[in-house]
């Protein structure tokens, strides 16, 4: 299922201001809206489904895996743990994951807009919930679009723009 989705794929590159070059996965058109089960840690795991058009089920509970890893040694902190099984997890479908701090957010979508002028594009975004924990949504053309959360308030301060890369 994931793999059928990734025919919907483009190559684009941020300038040299930001440093990077990279392929760039954008969802299908059509992202599902997974919200994150009541009382958890989901969020990663409901915007993965949505983005890649999957069942919650179907995506592995990533702050779980994190945390065990934590708990067994593998990983110091809960951050680095949970990044490793993010990219693990996308590496099984040939894709990694790089984050871009969100202070590059407005020379990001000028350079998506120029690239890509008429198409929509879906990208994750990480940061403070109004809850005061770390939270993840997906905006969309630039803005906020969908929050996993039952809430819906998305984030009250984003800090990381979370890419998905082809390889």
């Amino acid at each position: 299922q994931i793999g059928d989705n990734l025919m919907k794929s483009a190559l684009y590159q941020l300038n040299s201001k930001t440093g990077l070059l990279a392929p760039i996965y954008f969802s299908p058109f059509s992202v599902s809206k997974v919200k994150q089960p009541i009382n958890s840690d989901y969020c990663m795991t409901a915007v993965t489904a949505s983005m890649f058009n999957v069942p919650f089920e179907q995506v592995p509970k990533f702050i779980d895996l994190a945390k065990s890893d934590v708990e067994n040694d593998i990983y110091d902190n809960i951050n680095t743990a949970f990044s490793e099984n993010y990219d693990k997890y996308l590496n099984e479908y040939g894709l990694s994951l790089l984050i871009i701090p969100f202070k590059n957010h407005d020379e990001f979508i000028k350079q998506i807009k120029q690239t890509f002028p008429n198409k929509d594009y879906h990208y994750i975004v990480g940061g403070i919930s109004d809850r005061n924990v770390k939270h993840v949504v997906i905006y969309s053309n630039g803005k906020p679009f969908f929050d996993p959360h039952q809430s819906n308030s998305f984030l009250k301060k984003p800090e990381d723009i979370i890419l998905i890369l082809l390889k």
